[in-house]
């Protein structure tokens, strides 16, 4: 099941993606780069059932990779790494160097904004208790 649909992206307010077609195209390689950085959470524990908050957060980053994936046309880290693009903008974030690796954070693919959210639900914590 997908963590995010496009009703519940419509829902949030997001709307550059155009239809379902062209959200479906490119959710999953999100849904993929998030399920490498939070090392598969949502696949072992129910998001659904979730604390609410968390679970608010972790949409609405994947909704903003969802948008910039699918605003600069590209969905994998690989395809990030290999496209220049010339200019592009998400929200209030734009892009004119040609290279869009400057919006993602470091070789993850992931959009840099939908990083911040994500690093603000806790999953991407390696810490090691010191108790």
């Amino acid at each position: 099941m997908a963590y995010l649909t496009f009703k519940e992206y419509n829902d949030m307010g997001f709307s550059r993606v155009p239809d379902e077609d062209a959200f479906d195209k490119v959710e999953p390689y999100a849904e993929i780069l998030f399920d490498v950085q939070t090392k598969n959470f949502y696949r072992i524990h129910d998001l659904e059932n979730d604390v609410p908050e968390r679970a608010k957060l972790f949409k609405r980053a994947l909704a903003l990779q969802v948008e910039f994936s699918h605003d600069v046309g590209v969905a994998t880290p690989y395809e990030v790494a290999q496209n220049n693009v010339t200019h592009f903008s998400v929200g209030r974030t734009s892009v004119d160097s040609g290279d869009i690796r400057t919006a993602t954070r470091g070789n993850t693919g992931l959009y840099s904004v939908a990083y911040s959210l994500l690093v603000r639900t806790g999953l991407l914590y390696r810490g090691v208790c010191s108790c």
